[in-house]
């Protein structure tokens, strides 16, 4: 009788053992960032009004961050015809990768925005409300 249970029980720690390792083996590996973005940064690029006209764009961006995965940020940007402020908070959600919303003050705008992280630029979208852009900012 010992022995049977013996044998049960190392079956079930076996069992167990085989199912974490099998699930360790399938879980994704965890996103990281290999560059901090807290600090200031500054670009051009583009944005594209609910009208449908285009203009180019000049911003300047401040990253505070919240956590190992987030980030605060503040940017402001100019074109011929406006300057908007802008505020969004982003997570990490891959490898040097961002995203979250944003909130435009200024013109009542909110929306997603996307930060792609190459070295020491940033390619940042975003599109809300009719209205899109897309920014390359460096240090």
């Amino acid at each position: 009788m010992k022995l049977g249970k013996l044998t049960r029980t190392i079956g079930a720690v076996a069992a167990v053992i085989a199912a974490a390792s099998t699930t360790a083996v399938l879980a994704p590996a965890p996103a990281y960032a290999e560059t901090d973005l807290s600090g200031n940064w500054r670009g051009t690029g583009y944005v594209t009004f609910k009208s449908g006209d285009r203009e180019r764009a000049r911003c300047r961006a401040t990253f505070w961050k919240k956590s190992p995965t987030n980030y605060h940020l503040n940017a402001t940007c100019a074109t011929a015809s406006a300057q908007a402020s802008q505020a969004a908070d982003i997570n990490l959600v891959g490898t040097n990768r961002y995203t979250g919303t944003f909130r435009n003050y200024d013109f009542d705008v909110t929306g997603k925005i996307t930060v792609a992280v190459s070295g020491s630029t940033l390619k940042v979208e975003l599109n809300g409300d009719g209205h899109s852009g897309s920014v390359t900012l460096r240090r």
